[in-house]
Parts: C-alpha cells; sequence; structure tokens
C-alpha cells in the first residue's frame, strides 16, 4: 500500500473543453468502447469465479488449513475490479489470499508453510489436471486457456499504526527465508475509497444527452461509475498491447493501479470539462509520483 508521497505534480495543462461536443462524446465514448471490448467474456468471468470458489472449498476443508484458515479472499485486480481480458501472451489471473489466524508464522518456519500449501494444492492439482509450481511467495496452479491461478497464504498481523493497519498481515517470502509485511486488504480498501471519489465533469450534461441521441456508445455505468476503475483497465490494455511481444519486461499491474489512482487522487480536485480531460490529467501526473534517489 502507498506510503506518503513526497512529490506534489502540478496542476494538469490538459484542456479539450473547446472541442466539439460531438467530438468530446465521441472520445468518451471510447473509454467505454475500449474497457467494453477488453473485458472479461461471461464464459471467462464463469471460469474465473468457478476456479476461485472451488479452491477457496478445498483449502477450508482441509484438515490443517481448515483449522487455521479465517477465510479465502481475492486480492489485486479480481478485489479492486480493474481485470482485464487475456492478450497476447499475457495470461487471465485468479488471485486469491488464504488468510490464517496469528499464530502460525510462529509454529510454521516461512518456507514450511510455503511447502504445506504446494503439497496441500497437488492434490487439488491431480485432482483437477493441472500444473502446479511452487512461487517465491505463492503457490500457481496453471489452467488451460490462458488463466492460472496464484494462492498466496497471509498470517493475519495487525498493527496499531498506518493507514488500514488493522488488515496488516505477514506473507512467506522464499528468497528471504523469513515473513515480510504485507496488506492485500488494505490496499483493496484504499484504492476502493480513491474509486468511490466521483470528479466533477461541467459537460456532463451535453455527454449525457449526446449518448441518449446514440450519437456516441457512451454507457453511463462505463464512463461515471467508478470511473478509476476504467481508466486503470485503459492502461492496462494499453500496456498489454505495447509489451505484447514481451511481456517479461511490462510494468506490473499493481505498479500501473497504483500510480494511476495516486494521479487520481491529486487531479480530481480541478473539475474536469469531461473525462477525456480527466484521462490526460491522470496520464501527465503518473510519472510524478514515482520516487527516484
Amino acid at each position: 500500500m502507498p506510503g506518503e508521497m513526497r512529490l506534489h505534480p502540478s496542476a494538469p495543462t490538459f484542456d479539450f473543453g473547446g472541442l466539439p461536443i460531438e467530438t468530446i462524446g465521441a472520445a468518451n465514448g471510447v473509454i467505454g468502447a475500449i474497457t467494453q471490448a477488453h473485458a472479461l467474456t461471461d464464459t471467462e468471468l464463469e471460469r474465473l469465479r468457478s476456479a476461485y470458489s472451488s479452491i477457496g472449498d478445498f483449502l477450508v476443508e482441509d484438515d490443517f488449513f481448515g483449522n487455521h484458515a479465517v477465510e479465502v479472499h481475492p486480492q489485486g485486480s479480481l478485489l479492486i475490479g480493474t481485470t482485464t481480458r487475456a492478450h497476447g501472451r499475457r495470461e487471465i489471473d485468479v488471485d486469491l489470499v488464504l488468510l490464517l489466524r496469528r499464530g502460525v508464522e510462529v509454529s510454521l518456519p516461512c518456507n514450511v508453510l510455503l511447502d504445506r500449501i504446494h503439497s496441500t494444492l497437488k492434490v487439488y492439482a491431480r485432482r483437477h489436471d493441472l500444473v502446479i509450481e511452487r512461487k517465491r511467495r505463492c503457490v500457481q496452479l496453471q489452467y488451460s486457456n490462458q488463466m492460472h491461478a496464484d494462492i498466496t497464504p497471509v498470517v493475519q498481523f495487525p498493527r496499531i499504526h498506518g493507514l488500514h493497519g488493522q488488515l496488516f498481515g505477514l506473507v512467506p517470502d522464499a528468497d528471504l527465508s523469513r515473513y515480510v509485511g504485507t496488506n492485500p486488504k488494505g490496499y483493496g480498501r484504499w484504492f476502493a475509497d480513491a474509486a468511490a471519489i466521483t470528479p466533477s465533469f461541467s459537460s456532463r450534461i451535453a455527454l449525457d444527452s449526446v449518448a441518449k441521441a446514440d450519437i456516441v456508445p457512451l454507457p453511463s455505468v462505463q464512463i461515471f461509475d467508478r470511473l478509476l476503475c476504467r481508466i486503470v483497465q485503459l492502461l492496462k490494455i494499453h500496456r498489454n498491447f505495447i509489451f505484447a511481444a514481451q511481456p517479461e519486461v511490462a510494468p506490473p499491474s499493481v505498479v500501473i493501479t497504483t500510480l494511476a489512482a495516486q494521479a487520481y487522487l491529486h487531479v480530481y480536485q480541478y473539475g474536469f470539462a469531461s473525462p477525456l480531460d480527466l484521462v490526460a490529467a491522470i496520464w501527465q501526473a503518473m510519472p510524478s509520483f514515482i520516487s527516484r534517489e
């Protein structure tokens, strides 16, 4: 979860307010059209939900983890609503957390915990004919058709300080051979709070009238409901195309999401003629939130 920022970008300089309302409406319609075109299909959503529920049920019914688990919950794009369809060599991620009760980190060293969840999920992998691989902080199950599931064990370790410290936890790190701090639920809460803020658009009434007249495809739910999610999806889609041939060097989704949310929290206060202006302002402000030492 991002900490306090030391950099303070200036007010945005982009302004498309002078463009004809039809042009602005069409450009804003593209935001909805692109994100909708790259949204998960009903079939993909069902596969994702099915995998999530099936893995969760299996873990909480296990003799060991069933006694130590608090819950299984999503994390990452699955939690905050920014998942996009797989493109090229990139896959759909089913990111879930197996949340364990505090004290597990005392009885089980981090590598022992990773070994335990890996051996447990081997049974699941054999049952469903999946490839399983132990990663640095999680266990990955590989499905067919460009989808994999990352199951990360996190031990409750609440703190009294820090943003959403009550949701803080510890994750085993195989490379470091120790537990390290993490807060996927806190990150999700931080992003949700940011996404709940609705910027003001001076051209919204005009844009709505354009959409109702069928001049541009502008479903209000795509543009004005949790607009930050749609913008993050747009940036991730752009990333996927730019790095389609080399996904291994592409910026991780969490970097794009965090920078976009930080920029959104900074610029929303200025007010914009349309979502197009907001997207441009976020794009301009994102580099300012990268610390350079």
